[in-house]
């Protein structure tokens, strides 16, 4: 019988004599090794440096034979740690990812684990890369392992089907953790442990653990808010996923029809900005950084204009999903009726008669001097908060048919409106809560379903049914 016929039960028992040499034992059955090799203690924790010691498995143990299994707290392979139960540690028996030796988390028999315990930062995301296949000698094809490190946890599997000990089928796995310490132990387990595979597991090579770039999002907190507000808009970066230590530097685009020093102007916040780019820079141990849009007045009759605000690449951050965010600056002159836009908008209006019509969104609605009408379309668009309602000369409107068909064009007739808490009878459908200022329309009057908030105006004003107005 050669070498490549054996199988891995087909090997002599050995163990270690007092010079560290192989001394082979009959029966034929592999009796497990400890060893403690000095460990590297090497660290390194920053982007693109590998914080694993031996991640190829090259440095351990050596021994005449093409694998040795390694009992629970064995150490001998340099910088791991048999967790559990028994490994096989693969020296020359099949064709490794990387260099020439790997691991086979079930041993002869048994289900095993190794780890490896590295210096972290709390609140850093770490990627782990990994090569994995199986044990082609025997068992069920499917092999399966599992990983964990700081609470989080992760499961692979391989399927051995068509491959051998010389064309193993070796697959590049990745899995990201966050760091909640300085030291965090990376355990890699075997999950194979149905009865056929006790000694045929997933196999494990060429291990890497590097800190990622932190991921930056950027989100903003209206989307339109009239020319003519005082109200800004304010663009908020938020970078996670690593350590707030150091200042960070993020490259944005900016774009859209409203011109810089025409239609706005930046507040404060931006390290650089031009109207197609710029920086914002957080501050060491920030997790945020936000720049600060004020409208314009153009004294112009013109469309709204949008301002993009899009994050572009760098090498010292990622991307994330909420990259790109759009501000509207609504049009506010020569118009009796200013355009929102579908979200939360900011929309105030001038010293003449106008319909402020918020749309969808939670909005904030100025009237300003004159007369306003503050127009709602659908239940739907509610949830508005009104500031300077006027009862003497402004109106709320609703669309009949959308709201009510019952409801006749015109002011509302007083059996439909009641000021306080809630409906008291069948017909009633809006309500001015004097105490909170909440106007609410309830579709079935004291029936069972619940009322919606239109808006939210001053507190104690004398509301009544003539301050509503269907169309």
């Amino acid at each position: 019988m050669t070498l490549k016929n054996l199988t891995k039960l087909d090997f002599f028992n050995f163990s270690l004599d007092g010079q560290g040499k192989f001394i082979p034992k009959k029966p034929p059955s592999l009796v497990a090794i400890n060893s403690n090799p000095k460990t590297n203690s090497n660290w390194a924790n920053v982007n693109n440096i590998n914080l694993i010691t031996n991640g190829s498995f090259e440095n351990g143990v050596n021994a005449p034979y093409p694998f040795v299994s390694l009992n629970v707290g064995s150490t001998a392979i340099t910088g791991w740690t048999v967790t559990r139960g028994q490994i096989d540690y693969d020296i020359t028996y099949w064709a490794s990812a990387s260099g020439q030796r790997s691991v086979d988390l079930n041993g002869s028999p048994g289900v095993g684990g190794i780890a490896q315990t590295l210096q972290t930062v709390a609140g850093q995301r770490y990627r782990v890369s990994f090569a994995m296949a199986g044990n082609p000698e025997s068992g069920l094809p499917v092999k399966k392992m599992g990983v964990s490190a700081a609470g989080q946890s992760a499961n692979f599997s391989f399927d051995t089907t068509g491959y051998t000990v010389s064309n193993m089928g070796w697959q590049n796995k990745t899995w990201t953790f966050t760091a909640n310490s300085t030291a965090t132990n990376l355990e890699f387990y075997s999950l194979s442990n149905e009865p056929a595979n006790s000694s045929y597991g997933a196999t494990l090579d060429n291990v890497s653990v590097v800190a990622l770039p932190p991921e930056v999002a950027i989100d903003l907190n209206w989307k339109g808010i009239s020319e003519n507000s005082p109200d800004k808009f304010v663009y908020t970066f938020t970078r996670t996923g690593a350590a707030l230590t150091a200042p960070l530097t993020v490259n944005f685009a900016v774009s859209g029809a409203a011109t810089l020093g025409v239609n706005y102007t930046v507040v404060g916040g931006a390290s650089s900005f031009t109207n197609t780019n710029g920086t914002v820079t957080f501050a060491p141990g920030s997790a945020t950084a936000q720049i600060t849009i004020a409208p314009k007045n153009d004294n112009l009759f013109t469309p709204n204009k949008d301002l993009s605000i899009q994050i572009t690449p760098g090498s010292s951050y990622n991307t994330g999903t909420l990259i790109g965010r759009v501000a509207t600056i609504i049009n506010s002159n020569a118009t009796r009726s200013p355009i929102p836009t579908a979200s939360d908008d900011i929309i105030t209006g001038t010293n003449r008669l106008e319909v402020i019509y918020g749309g969808l969104g939670k909005d904030i609605l100025i009237g300003g001097g004159g007369a306003d009408v503050f127009d709602y379309q659908n239940p739907n668009e509610g949830g508005d908060s009104i500031k300077d309602f006027r009862t003497f000369n402004d109106l709320i409107s609703v669309r009949g048919s959308s709201f009510d068909p019952g409801l006749i064009r015109g002011t509302i007739s007083p059996d439909r409106f009641i000021k306080g808490i809630g409906a008291n009878t069948p017909d009633q459908r809006f309500i001015y809560n004097a105490l909170t200022g909440s106007l609410l329309f309830d579709k079935d009057g004291n029936g069972t379903n619940a009322p919606v908030t239109l808006a939210t105006l001053s507190n104690g004003l004398n509301f009544t049914y003539e301050n509503i107005l269907v169309s």
